[in-house]
């Protein structure tokens, strides 16, 4: 028997392990004997509950038997081979796969999914994308019907009925149905992948698009802060800096010269100033998952990975004159203070900050300067927006800046109107004025 170059003890039967113990209190062992033993046994195993007589037959020198098979009208199927070594191998391997088979029929999306959760955890870096999937499954799945029945009975009509009324029953956006479709179409795809079903039955299946909830369209002061509403928070982000001592609250004017995510942003060091005009983003912080053998996940924490959301997120961006008064004056202050001035820009004696820090502060002064109050993402877009609202820059150049792949999204995720609305009513009346 050729020697196997791994194994698990969980790849050995009971009797092989009792075997192996007795053998390591002897202080004699050979595992290949131990694993020839335990394939011998199961061979035996097999041998004993094959149900049909082994006969001989005289007239054609062969042995027979019978093994079962639903296709027949008496419902088994006749066998013979010369030698009985060669029939009783073939009866191994037919119940064997019988056995691999029935497994198979039993296989549900309930039983699966966490096999398919481990296989995607593979894939990707970003242990947060695997926390979402694993909210969709509790939201979408773990209470339905559909992850009891066997994967060889989830036909293409019955996905295309279940997704429907999915889409009409929780009035899913385009949106929320990808992020729940996920699991159907790339889990029955690995299910297909690794032969546990023929098919892959949601491959074909399609959606009206008109079926989806339209979400509702958020205004322009949702989606920015506006012009006079950006001089207010950065009045109140200055004096929460000379309050708490605490340089965090500095991201926010920075946030409105460099337009960076909010996991960018905690993630710059002054090390990334290419030189005096420039500054280098490459790297984000994420919150940091891990995903147990027993399919929880974890959340560990945070941590700072060595690239952006996206292959175009790796780029330089133009330090404006007030970019660089808020840097000197946070080096100023770290310097001062004995914090690292060759590290992370924004520190403090716990160390670097986080996403969720920020957030923190952003929320704190637009409650202190009296607006409303809005995420860290909408600094992001307020930055967009002036760039496109000042018509002198090329909307290549923005997309560059924002680390955009598509100006689609540029024009239609990032571009909104931040001036009040007299000042709105004034451009307008200045755009049709007629220059005789």
């Amino acid at each position: 028997m050729a020697e196997k170059e791994h194994y698990e003890m969980e790849d050995l039967s009971p009797q092989a392990i009792k075997a192996l113990r007795n053998a390591l209190s002897c202080g004699n062992i050979n595992l290949n004997d131990v694993l020839q033993w335990d394939e011998d046994m199961r061979k035996k195993e097999i041998l004993a509950k094959h149900k049909f007589p082994v006969t001989y037959g005289k007239s054609d020198n062969s042995w027979h038997t019978y093994v079962p098979d639903e296709d027949k009208p008496n419902k088994r199927k006749s066998v013979a081979k010369r030698k009985r070594e060669d029939l009783e191998a073939y009866l191994v391997k037919f119940y064997q796969e019988r056995e691999k088979s029935s497994q198979k029929q039993l296989e549900t999306l309930e039983s699966f999914y966490p096999v398919w959760l481990q296989h995607k955890s593979l894939q990707t870096t970003q242990n947060d994308y695997i926390k979402r999937i694993d909210s969709d499954w509790n939201k979408y799945y773990a209470k339905n019907p559909i992850i009891k029945i066997p994967l060889v009975k989830l036909t293409a009509g019955y996905l295309d009925d279940w997704r429907h009324r999915a889409v009409k029953e929780l009035c899913l956006t385009k949106t929320q149905y990808y992020n729940m479709s996920i699991i159907l179409r790339q889990g029955l795809q690995y299910a297909f992948d690794t032969q546990v079903i023929c098919s892959n039955p949601f491959e074909n299946v399609r959606i009206d698009a008109k079926l989806f909830t339209r979400p509702r369209k958020k205004t322009d002061k949702e989606e920015v802060f506006l012009y006079e509403e950006q001089a207010a928070l950065e009045k109140a982000a200055y004096e929460e800096f000379l309050k708490s001592g605490c340089t965090f609250s500095l991201a926010i004017p920075l946030a409105f010269q460099l337009g960076t995510r909010v996991g960018e942003c905690v993630a710059l060091k002054f090390s990334d100033i290419t030189d005096e005009n420039y500054i280098h983003v490459q790297r984000m912080e994420v919150d940091d998952y891990i995903l147990t053998e027993d399919n929880r996940i974890l959340k560990k924490g945070h941590k700072i990975v060595e690239h952006t959301k996206s292959d175009a997120g790796d780029r330089e961006i133009y330090l404006t004159k007030k970019a660089k008064e808020i840097i000197r004056t946070i080096y100023d202050f770290n310097k001062e203070h004995g914090f690292p001035t060759d590290g992370f820009i924004f520190v403090n004696e716990n160390g670097n900050a986080h996403r969720h820090g920020i957030d923190y502060r952003l929320r704190k002064c637009c409650r202190m300067a009296k607006i409303e109050e809005r995420s860290t993402h909408k600094l992001r877009k307020s930055y967009a927006s002036s760039l496109i609202d000042s018509g002198e820059i090329n909307i290549k150049q923005i997309m560059r800046l924002m680390g955009h792949t598509s100006a689609k999204t540029t024009y239609g995720n990032y571009c909104f109107n931040r001036k009040g609305k007299t000042q709105t009513q004034e451009a307008i009346e200045k755009a049709l004025e007629i220059h005789v």
